[in-house]
């Protein structure tokens, strides 16, 4: 036995003279290998001068040269101390094991030919672990299908295939890229007048102050952008989103056209009535999302909802400002942490206030906490610390969060909903039902408080509904057994936006289809 490496960092190795084989670990496993294994002592029959050592050890170099195979040279040590490098120590060990290997038997050549297969692809994950964190590339890329597309391309691509450099990237490919996602347009596009499409316009600046108009088309297989219209220097009124938005429709077609999507602004909603009356079968229809939103802002302008938010916004506010509370806050919520309100997205507020319900013990649990002093934070800031410390102990207060919480549970649920992926239209009108119908069951509600959040979402309700609700959700399976026949709302969008796009010679037809 020759021993290789330092004994002292735990990495000594040894090789066997015999079967000429690595073997590591204790004595006792030395042991085993004389005593049981395939070096068994008392299967030997005599023992061998170092010149015949010698001599069979340069034959066996001989051989291996003859092969193919790499020479380390007769009676040579392999030196494995070094462990500077991780990659380069399992190579060397790698290359040795492999050219031993030509002369021995199966077994230790499939054993060596997977270290060398796991060492390959340990250093290619690496080259790709380099480039994600140098170029900060999120991992949520790893995710998309086009991720995965893209590495087995790599990985089958013939021996010829060189990838585009910079100039190339951002000239010629990007022109090969538009023409492919033009020829794709042509293909969806033919599918709309079966499927049928809505528009959808949004607005955006971009880096140097410039508005834009986005119009997108959106379908059941997914949303696809159809151009941005450049806002500067030219008139924002409803004329302009109605120019806008015929172009689309007659580019599109106007039979695959079945509504228009804008927000709820005065001019949007002009531009969607001056559609409305240029092609009769097509409907503008608010935005679900800002809708709800407005709502929600419109139920803070309330008293005693605008007390509990703002008291809340401050516990919120003083937590995430001071770095020591903030830390105590983390330790025993165990990683959980507040979340700020948006200045415009009036959403936020109510969320926030979910999640300051969720961590009410351990926002108590900081109160007794040896460390909640006020020499945590500066002296200027001791009142914050004095008001904190008396609102996270209001019982008052946070019996108010839970009652206000019932107020935007349905609402918040239906804007997730809409502001998720796919076709949501369908679910619009009965979420709707539902958030109003929860509202007049709560028992914690006085009669006047009912009225007034109620009258909140019927009177922003009243100006999103379109008959588009109606159809969908008439047409949903999920409501074939609530009798929408008998509700005259329903059925009146419904017959509306039937008789827009049918011919009167197919009324009694569709009548009968729609009553059997």
């Amino acid at each position: 036995m020759k021993a290789y490496g330092a004994a002292d960092k735990g990495n000594k190795v040894w090789r066997c003279k015999c079967s000429d084989q690595n073997r590591t670990g204790t004595a006792s496993r030395l042991r085993d290998h004389f005593l049981k294994g395939a070096c068994n002592v008392t299967r030997l029959r005599g023992t061998i001068s170092k010149e015949e050592l010698l001599r069979r050890e340069q034959g066996r170099d001989a051989a291996i040269a003859e092969l193919g195979g790499a020479v380390t040279g007769a009676g040579t040590e392999l030196d494995l101390s070094s462990s500077e490098d991780e990659i380069g120590t399992e190579d060397a060990v790698t290359t040795v094991a492999l050219t031993k290997s030509s002369i021995t038997h199966g077994r230790q050549t499939k054993i060596v030919d997977s270290a060398a297969i796991i060492t390959a692809n340990e250093q290619t994950q690496r080259t790709i672990d380099d480039w994600m964190t140098a170029e900060c590339v999120p991992f949520n890329m790893m995710r998309s299908m086009y991720w995965d597309r893209m590495v087995k391309a790599l990985m089958n691509a013939p021996k010829s295939f060189q990838y585009a450099k910079f100039d190339d990237a951002r000239t010629k490919r990007v022109a090969v890229t538009r023409k492919r996602v033009s020829k794709r347009m042509e293909q969806l596009r033919k599918e709309w007048p079966v499927s049928g499409c809505m528009l959808q316009l949004d607005g955006w600046t971009n880096r140097r102050g410039r508005p834009f108009i986005n119009v997108m088309v959106s379908f059941p297989k997914g949303v696809v952008f159809w151009r941005a219209v450049c806002m500067q220097h030219r008139e924002k009124g409803a004329k302009a989103y109605f120019d806008i938005l015929s172009t689309a429709i007659r580019e599109i077609g106007e039979e695959a056209v079945g509504g228009v999507v804008m927000d709820n602004a005065a001019t949007c909603a002009a531009a969607g009535r001056m559609v409305e009356a240029e092609f009769k079968h097509i409907f503008s229809v608010s935005c679900t999302a800002h809708s709800i939103d407005l709502m929600l802002e419109q139920f803070g302008k309330i008293g005693w909802v605008d007390v509990i938010l703002k008291k809340s916004a401050e516990v919120v506010k003083f937590f995430m400002n001071q770095s020591r509370v903030r830390d105590l806050l983390l330790v025993n919520s165990q990683g959980a942490i507040l979340a700020r309100p948006g200045a415009t997205r009036f959403a936020t507020n109510f969320i926030m206030l979910d999640i300051v319900q969720d961590l009410y013990l351990p926002l108590r649990a900081c109160l007794t906490d040896k460390d909640w002093k006020d020499s945590i934070v500066l002296p200027g800031q001791r009142h914050l610390f004095a008001a904190a410390t008396e609102t996270i102990l209001d019982n008052d207060l946070w019996a108010g969060v839970e009652k206000l919480q019932k107020t935007s549970e349905e609402l918040l649920q239906l804007l997730r909903l809409t502001d998720g992926a796919g076709p949501t239209m369908r679910k619009i009108y009965g979420g709707m039902d539902a958030a109003v119908e929860s509202l007049r069951s709560e028992e914690c509600f006085t009669k006047m408080e009912k009225e007034e959040l109620e009258e909140i979402i019927m009177r922003r309700w009243n100006t999103m509904t379109s008959p588009l609700h109606c159809a969908t959700m008439f047409l949903d399976p999920e409501f074939r057994d609530s009798s929408l026949e008998k509700d005259p709302e329903v059925m009146d969008g419904f017959w509306t936006w039937v008789y827009s796009w049918a011919k009167p010679t197919e009324y009694k037809e569709l009548d009968e289809e729609v009553n059997c």
